[in-house]
């Protein structure tokens, strides 16, 4: 992969991990953020967090978008494997600007 400049990025178990670690969706379900990387089925916690403060909304359906409305973008504060990913694709190579060649106006 590294010679065709493409990240790999793991998620522990579900991506649901990242979204139960994130303050704003959190704040919005009233839990406390905190790490699901080593938890057992964490889209399932999430279903559960929702229906619990908001009965009509389901995960798998209109309340997906409500739920991905809250995302503070600061998951990586709580959940190890979102922070790796983060460093990784901080430090892969197809993440990086390239140096554009400049276009030569002399005709």
């Amino acid at each position: 992969m590294r010679r065709l400049n493409v990240a790999c990025i793991i998620i522990h178990d579900e991506l649901e991990s990242w979204l139960l670690a994130d303050s704003g969706v959190c704040k919005w379900l009233e839990v406390k953020p905190q790490s699901h990387d080593e938890q057992r089925k964490p889209k399932e916690r999430l279903d559960s967090q929702m229906k619990k403060r908001f009965p009509g909304l389901r995960y798998q359906g209109k309340g997906r978008s409500k739920l991905l409305e809250q995302i503070s973008g600061d998951g990586d504060q709580h959940s190890p494997s979102m922070r790796a990913a983060l460093k990784h694709l901080d430090d892969a190579p197809c993440t990086q600007a390239e140096t554009a060649t400049p276009i030569s106006t002399n005709v």
